[in-house]
């Protein structure tokens, strides 16, 4: 059986041969990868129906997070030890299990309003560790470090946040 015929089979939609190796099967972007739910189908006497991966992807990463947690949680070594994990993204309830960092950012005055902004966001939500890179991760365009403006600036910003990253 083929790369192509073994996804197909498994419910993968929106594959296409290569021009090189028509055998060889690779998924167009974006990639709609089709998932279901764990029961088997001699439990209900059916298939269980499809979503798409994009429906799961935040539940996935709260599970991720969530197992994290209980994983670290029933270590000897840790008895009475609090777990401190971050995640990028993950589903309504994350903050019993793990904080949220919200991802790559650019050293932009833009970039510094938005963070802000997310953060807030967060813990209106629940969310109460939630940060950002300060001063950003990286410079755009031709520079080559932050403006130190923007890095005190942000510094300040940051200093009343939940989590100084």
């Amino acid at each position: 059986m083929h790369c192509h015929s073994i996804w197909r089979h498994e419910g993968v939609r929106n594959f296409q041969s290569t021009p090189k190796d028509p055998k060889l099967t690779v998924p167009r972007l974006p990639f709609r990868l089709m998932t279901s739910t764990d029961v088997y189908p001699e439990q209900e006497g059916k298939f269980p129906s499809h979503k798409p991966a994009i429906e799961m992807w935040s539940l996935f990463s709260y599970n991720l997070h969530k197992a994290t947690y209980m994983g670290l949680d029933r270590m000897d070594l840790r008895k009475g030890k609090r777990n401190f994990i971050i995640g990028r993204g993950s589903f309504t309830g994350m903050h019993r299990y793990a904080g949220l960092w919200t991802g790559d950012n650019a050293s932009t005055w833009d970039f510094l309003r938005i963070s802000v902004a997310q953060v807030l966001a967060s813990g209106l939500s629940g969310g109460v560790i939630t940060g950002a890179d300060v001063g950003g991760f990286m410079p755009m365009g031709n520079q080559q470090w932050a403006d130190p403006e923007l890095v005190i600036r942000w510094y300040c910003a940051y200093s009343m946040l939940p989590w100084f990253r």
